[in-house]
C-alpha cells in the first residue's frame, strides 16, 4: 500500500474555485472476452515425438505450427486455445493477420496460454558453432570468432533531427552468454551527417576494441562477416551457453479481435525501432493488410496477462490501434530501448504493471527520450492505470504525450529514472493521479507538466534525494498555438474530424501532496518554456490551486522559484504569497532512509518502501549500465540528437 505522508485535509473552497473536468474511471473496462466460447485446444510441447496432431498425446513441437493450425480453426469461426507446455521454444517472427482469416474469424476467440515455465526466445543456440580461438600475448584465449550470416544493418527510428547520435542505438545484434546479455563494441566505423543515412568510414581490428565480456560483429563482406566474442572471466567455450538473437519479434497481431495471451515469457529478439518484441499492430507500424494501424481500431479486445516481455533489443511491447486492451500482471523490463509504446487506444485497463530497467542500449547512443519511456502513450482515450512501477529506466518513467483523455492513475511508483518519473504533455486530459510516489530522477525533474489540462493530483509524494534532479517542473505558454494535437483518437471515436486543438497547462489541482528534496541544488517547483508573468498568473489562482500540501528541503530553504526558469528563488513564506495554496506547511517528512527509498516515517508506517529485492535489482542494473563501453558515440555533423529532456 502507498500512503501519503501528509497532515492537512483538503479545503474544498480552494479547489472548487477552479473549473477542472474530473476523470470518469467507470467507463474503463478493458478487454471484454468470453473465453467460454473456446471449443478447440491445440497442444504444443518441446518433448513432442512422432505424429504432430495438436492433441495432448501428439502435440506440435513448435508454437508456429500450432498457431497455423489455430488460424484454420479461426477461419471456421471456432474459438481456439493454443496450450503451450513448459519448455524453451526458440522461435519467433510469428504474424497472425486477421485481415487474411476471413469474416468468421473476427468473433472467434484466440487464446495463447503457457505457464511460469514457458519461455519463447528469439535467439538461437550457437554453443556448438565452429569457434576459432585467437590467443592473447600470454597464451590465453583473447576472444573467439565464427561466421556471421546476418545483415541487420543500421536501423534508425526515423525521427529526423531527433534520431539518436550514437551507433549503439542503431544496432540490432545481441549475444547472450549463460543467460547474461553482453555489451557490444563496434568494429565498423560510421559517421552520420545531418541528413541522410550513416556513412561507413573504416574498420578497427577486434584486438583493439574487444575486452572481456563483450562482443562485436563485422557485418560487411570486406571485413570478413564474423562474430567475435570475448567471454566473461572464468567461462569456457566448451561449457558456456552462447545464444544469438535472430528473430525480429516474437508475435505480431494485426486485424485481430478477442485475443488472450497468458503465462508467456518472451525474450531475446533482434528487434529494431519498428519491430517490438511483442506487437499488437503491424510489423512496420504503418501499413499491413491494407489497413492503417495508426489511426484505426486495427485490433479489438486484447488481454495480456501474467506475461514477461524482457531483454529485447528494442522496445518490449508495442500497441497501436486497439479498442479494448487489458494489461494485467505484466512485466516489461530490461529491454534495450523502451518498455511499452501505446498509440491510439480506447478503453485501456492496466493493473500491476512493471516497466523497469529499460533502455540499456538506447542510452549509449544518446537515445534517452523523444519516442521512448518505461511506458509512453499517445492518443489514449479512457484509461485506468493501477499499480504501475517504472523504476530505473534510462529514459522517462511514465509519459503521456499528445492527445490523451480521461486518464486515471493510481499507486504509480516512478523512482530513479534517468528522466522524468511522470510526464504529462500536450493532452486535454482530464488526468487524475493519486496515492503515488514519484522521485529521484537523475537528469530532469521528477514530475513535469507541459501543456496538459485538467490535472488533479492527490495523496502523492514527489521527492529527490542527495543525487537526484529537481522535483516539479511546470511549463505553460502565453499563447499555446505551438502546442497542439490533431485529436486523431477523438476523430476515430466520434467519426468526425475535430481538427487541431491548442493545449495549455492547467488547471492543476494538488492536494495532500509532499514535495521534498535533500540535494542542495534541487529546486522544489519551477516553470520554464514561457514567461514570468504566465507563471505568476497560473500559480496565483487562475490555473492552479493547492491544499494541504507539505513542502520540505533539508539543505536549501529558498528552494521554490517564483521567477522564470529557476529565477527568483524564495522561501516557503514567500511561496505562499505567490501560489494559491491553502493549509500548506513546511515540515520534514522524516523519511527513514531516502537513499534506499524507504519513505516510511516509522517502522509501523505503511508508506512506500522499496523491497530489498527491487533495490538490489536497481543497484545491479546501475552497475550493468556503468560497465558498458562509453566510447561508442558517433557525433552528428551539424546538430541533431535528443532534446526532449532538456529543461
Amino acid at each position: 500500500m502507498i500512503r501519503p505522508l501528509l497532515l492537512a485535509l483538503v479545503t474544498a473552497s480552494t479547489l472548487a474555485a477552479l473549473d477542472v473536468i474530473p476523470t470518469d474511471p467507470s467507463v474503463v473496462t478493458g478487454a471484454s472476452i468470453d473465453e467460454s466460447t473456446v471449443s478447440v485446444t491445440v497442444h504444443v510441447s518441446t518433448g513432442a515425438t512422432g505424429d504432430e496432431l495438436g492433441t495432448i498425446d501428439a502435440p506440435y513441437r513448435s508454437i508456429t505450427a500450432a498457431v497455423r493450425r489455430a488460424e484454420d480453426e479461426l477461419r471456421a469461426g471456432r474459438g481456439v486455445k493454443v496450450a503451450i507446455a513448459a519448455g524453451l521454444y526458440r522461435e519467433g517472427g510469428i504474424i497472425i493477420d486477421g485481415h487474411q482469416l476471413g469474416p468468421d474469424a473476427r468473433d472467434a476467440v484466440l487464446v495463447i496460454e503457457g505457464g511460469p515455465d514457458v519461455i519463447i526466445s528469439g535467439a538461437e543456440d550457437w554453443s556448438q558453432k565452429s569457434w576459432t580461438a585467437v590467443p592473447a600475448k600470454d597464451g590465453a584465449v583473447a576472444y573467439y570468432h565464427t561466421d556471421w550470416p546476418h545483415e541487420f544493418g543500421l536501423k534508425a527510428p526515423g525521427w529526423g533531427k531527433f534520431d539518436p547520435q550514437g551507433i549503439a542505438a542503431y544496432r540490432r545484434e545481441m549475444v547472450i552468454v549463460n543467460g547474461a546479455v553482453l555489451p557490444d563494441v563496434y568494429l565498423e566505423r560510421y559517421t552520420k551527417p545531418k541528413k541522410g543515412a550513416m556513412q561507413y568510414t573504416g574498420f578497427d581490428q577486434p584486438a583493439t576494441r574487444l575486452r572481456t565480456g563483450t562482443f562485436a560483429v563485422a557485418e560487411r563482406e570486406e571485413n570478413g562477416r564474423q562474430l567475435y566474442v570475448a567471454l566473461p572471466e572464468g567461462l569456457s567455450i566448451d561449457t558456456a551457453t552462447i545464444e544469438v538473437a535472430t528473430q525480429p519479434f516474437i508475435f505480431t497481431f494485426s486485424g485481430m479481435r478477442n485475443v488472450v495471451m497468458r503465462g508467456l515469457t518472451m525474450r531475446h529478439t533482434a528487434s529494431s525501432h519498428k519491430h517490438q518484441g511483442l506487437m499488437i499492430g503491424s510489423p512496420s507500424w504503418m501499413e499491413f493488410g491494407g489497413v492503417s494501424d495508426k489511426f484505426s481500431w486495427n485490433n479489438e479486445q486484447v488481454l495480456i496477462e501474467d506475461c514477461v516481455i524482457e531483454w529485447h533489443n528494442s522496445n518490449g511491447l508495442g500497441v497501436i490501434g486497439c479498442d479494448g486492451l487489458t494489461l494485467r500482471r505484466v512485466d516489461v523490463s530490461h529491454n534495450g530501448v523502451g518498455g511499452i509504446r501505446n498509440w491510439t487506444i480506447r478503453n485501456l485497463l492496466i493493473e500491476d504493471l512493471s516497466t523497469n530497467f529499460n533502455n540499456w542500449r538506447g542510452h549509449r547512443g544518446g537515445l534517452v527520450g523523444w519516442g521512448i519511456a518505461g511506458m509512453k502513450s499517445h492518443g489514449v482515450f479512457d484509461a485506468v492505470v493501477k499499480r504501475h512501477t517504472a523504476i530505473g529506466n534510462r529514459t522517462e518513467g511514465q509519459w503521456w504525450d499528445v492527445d490523451n483523455r480521461n486518464i486515471t492513475i493510481e499507486n504509480l511508483v516512478a523512482i530513479a529514472n534517468r528522466n522524468r518519473g511522470l510526464f504529462l504533455e500536450i493532452s486535454p486530459g482530464p488526468f487524475r493521479i493519486s496515492d503515488s510516489v514519484i522521485g529521484d530522477s537523475q537528469q530532469a525533474a521528477a514530475f513535469r507538466l507541459d501543456c496538459a489540462q485538467n490535472v488533479t493530483i492527490t495523496n502523492t509524494v514527489f521527492f529527490t534525494g542527495d543525487t537526484g534532479n529537481d522535483v516539479i517542473n511546470l511549463t505553460a505558454k502565453q499563447t499555446p498555438k505551438t502546442r497542439t494535437t490533431n485529436q486523431s483518437t477523438l476523430t476515430l471515436v466520434t467519426g468526425k474530424n475535430h481538427g487541431k486543438l491548442a493545449v495549455n497547462s492547467g488547471p492543476l489541482l494538488m492536494s495532500n501532496c509532499t514535495i521534498a528534496a535533500t540535494n542542495p541544488d534541487a529546486v522544489l517547483v519551477f516553470m520554464n518554456g514561457s514567461a514570468p508573468d504566465v507563471y505568476a498568473t497560473m500559480m496565483g489562482g487562475e490555473r492552479y490551486a493547492g491544499s494541504g500540501n507539505r513542502y520540505w528541503h533539508s539543505q536549501t530553504p529558498a528552494s521554490l522559484s517564483t521567477g522564470f526558469n529557476k529565477g527568483n528563488m524564495v522561501s516557503f513564506a514567500d511561496w505562499l504569497a505567490f501560489a494559491a495554496e491553502d493549509s500548506a506547511q513546511w515540515a520534514d517528512p522524516t523519511f527513514i532512509n531516502l537513499a534506499d527509498y524507504d519513505l516510511r516515517s516509522s517502522e509501523t508506517d505503511d508508506a512506500y518502501r522499496m523491497s530489498a529485492a527491487t533495490l538490489a535489482e536497481l543497484r545491479a542494473f546501475e552497475a550493468y549500465i556503468a560497465s558498458q563501453p562509453d566510447d561508442e558515440k558517433v557525433e552528428l555533423q551539424g546538430g541533431g540528437g535528443d532534446a526532449s529532456f532538456a529543461e
